[in-house]
């Protein structure tokens, strides 16, 4: 609210903005350095500049909203670690938004749970990416969960059957999508990044026809948060364009995934949120 708006400016030197500028083009090295040996001070000197230590009060798990147009959404926010040993995402709710607009409207929000759901797992996809056979545990425990779940997996999940759906208006009446695949981004033509399906590629292009009142949709697929800027306060991605398709929420992956540590992962995420309605705070319950 007005009243108890506060803000700070963070001045970045050359090793905080070598870092956000490594994260935000996906260089490689950099990436696999939180996985290795020096992922530890990488993370503190960020979360020093950041000041995690001074966000969150005594007592209390807040929710955190980033929201951003440029480098901080590449930022690996719940992994930083906190004075107290803890990391972020263990002691804070986290949300992110492409824009300020975006944050304030999804912060309203109807935490109903999920009644309906649509799982699409395709598991091989003809030579074109590597196969994802534990995608299958993911479909099966999203029939498991929400009784009479329609699933499309192997040779079923295919853009003619996604088509069909889509054409005969049967999209919108799914509360839960939950689409276990690869996700592919084209920086230079953003409207050709897609979602690979068994037989072809599900392009941004085409998810902004489609219509959707989903309350989540669960991409479980690399990068599958990637964005393009070109200036503006908005991102360009997967993600808004199934928020303009009429999606509330939406889980996705900033990082490069493991197959089968996100099967156990989703496990956990999808008991807790369809006993509350509540993404961000059923992802706070699976870190912990």
């Amino acid at each position: 609210t007005p009243a108890g708006f506060t803000h700070r400016r963070l001045s970045a030197g050359a090793l905080i903005r070598a870092m956000l500028r490594a994260l935000a083009e996906g260089d490689p090295s950099f990436r696999r350095g939180f996985f290795g040996q020096s992922a530890s001070n990488t993370l503190q000197r960020l979360a020093d500049w950041l000041g995690v230590g001074d966000w969150l009060p005594a007592g209390e798990t807040p929710t955190l909203v980033i929201a951003d147009a440029a480098w901080l959404s590449r930022l690996p926010f719940a992994a930083l670690p906190l004075p107290d040993g803890r990391s972020l995402g263990e002691r804070a709710i986290l949300r992110y938004a492409p824009s300020l607009n975006i944050a304030a409207v999804s912060l309203d929000r109807d935490n109903t749970p999920a009644t309906r759901a649509l799982a699409i797992a395709p598991l091989a996809f003809e030579g074109r990416h590597p196969e994802l056979p534990a995608s299958l545990a993911e479909a099966a425990a999203v029939a498991g969960i929400w009784p009479g779940a329609v699933s499309l997996t192997g040779e079923n999940a295919t853009l003619g059957a996604l088509r069909a759906l889509s054409a005969g208006g049967a999209l919108a009446s799914f509360d839960l999508l939950y689409l276990g695949t690869h996700a592919a981004s084209n920086p230079a033509r953003i409207r050709m990044s897609a979602l690979a399906l068994r037989d072809g590629d599900l392009t941004l292009q085409e998810l902004l026809s489609w219509r959707l009142s989903a309350r989540l949709v669960c991409l479980s697929a690399c990068d599958s948060a990637f964005a393009v800027s070109w200036g503006g306060e908005e991102r360009v991605g997967i993600e808004t364009a199934l928020l303009a398709a009429g999606a509330r929420n939406i889980l996705s992956a900033r990082w490069p995934v493991e197959d089968g540590a996100t099967t156990r992962i989703m496990d956990v995420f999808l008991r807790r949120y369809a006993g509350h309605g509540d993404a961000g705070l059923a992802l706070f319950e699976t870190r912990r």
